[in-house]
């Protein structure tokens, strides 16, 4: 769930704050619709891969046996549009995803080999962290009579997403919208194509029984994100009420997660 979370997460929260952070001296802020086009496409493609396995949990004669298979074969074809995206993005049309407000050529703060090693740091302190969060939810549950369903999609994502909500509203303060697009849902494609996929082989792998059934309320939620993501972008321009939307988008997504207990998701 703590996944599907740092997806809307970064579609509609750090998404939302970009637009605005752009839109601070600007009457609006411009995409590159081919980038546009290929992102939003996959988005749809990850949401297919969520979907139809609640759907066929919801089919008389269903099995729980026949949910695994169907799940590790749609991770394998999402890993797939993945990976072709990859190569689309940095081989064969890398062209498609310059930002016109960036100059070609910058100058690196930092040497490549620093930069790897700085990345892998911040992924081991916010793994660390996340753990010690992890541990301490149960009794912050009881203390306080928290749904566990919110501290697990809300307040989790939102510490691990801390650095892309940086780096996305950062890059749009700068006019550089393109980047910041990529960065906020960028990273939800990553985890919803890639990364919940490799989650399903790898459990397969160990013998588990990992599927990509979830609880058809965050399903819901996810893809009707996207439907209010790809909306307000289609046009390829953005402006600060757009970006007002996405955030009260997530707040109605957040808040609802304050009522939703564990009889209620069964």
């Amino acid at each position: 769930m703590s996944l599907l979370g740092s997806v809307l997460s970064n579609m509609l929260l750090t998404f939302g704050m970009a637009i605005l952070a752009g839109s601070l001296k600007r009457h609006e802020t411009k995409f590159n619709p081919n980038a546009l086009s290929t992102y939003m496409v996959l988005l749809i493609m990850s949401c297919f891969g969520l979907i139809i396995p609640g759907a066929y949990s919801s089919v008389d004669g269903a099995t729980r046996a026949n949910l695994v298979t169907m799940s590790r074969f749609l991770a394998v074809i999402m890993i797939i549009c993945y990976l072709s995206y990859l190569y689309f993005q940095l081989k064969s049309h890398s062209d498609y995803f310059e930002d016109e407000e960036s100059p070609e050529d910058e100058t690196p703060f930092i040497p490549v080999g620093l930069a790897i090693g700085l990345l892998g740091l911040d992924m081991y302190l916010i793994s660390w962290l996340s753990d010690r969060l992890v541990d301490t939810l149960q009794p912050t549950v009881e203390q306080f009579g928290v749904s566990e369903y919110f501290i697990g999609f809300v307040l989790v994502p939102l510490i691990g997403n801390a650095a892309e909500m940086a780096t996305a509203v950062l890059m749009a303060f700068h006019n550089k919208m393109g980047i910041s697009f990529g960065v906020a849902v960028g990273s939800s494609i990553q985890v919803a194509c890639f990364l919940l996929p490799c989650m399903v082989i790898a459990s397969w792998a160990m013998g588990g029984t990992l599927d990509l059934n979830f609880h058809v309320f965050t399903t819901v939620a996810t893809f009707a994100s996207v439907i209010v993501v790809s909306t307000i972008v289609q046009d390829g321009k953005t402006n600060w009420l757009e970006g007002v939307y996405l955030l009260l988008a997530y707040t109605m997504v957040a808040v609802s997660y304050l009522f939703l207990t564990p009889k209620a998701a069964a």
